[in-house]
């Protein structure tokens, strides 16, 4: 049982990075200021992760 969060974690953090980088990406190119594109881009991380152990959960129960 140890192997699903082990695979939430991992999928969690390669979503969440991906996740912050993609939207600092397109905001600071649209010229938004660093005080507004941090903070979204840490509720689009925070949302990233939430979605992500929902999804693996989904797909374990399947998978199990």
């Amino acid at each position: 049982m140890w192997k699903l969060p082990v695979l939430i974690a991992i999928v969690s953090l390669v979503s969440a990075v991906a996740a912050v980088l993609i939207v600092q990406f397109i905001l600071l190119n649209l010229n938004v200021s660093e005080a507004v594109t941090n903070p979204v881009a840490l509720i689009a991380g925070l949302g990233a992760i939430a979605v992500a152990e929902w999804r693996v959960r989904r797909w374990w129960a399947k998978r199990h």
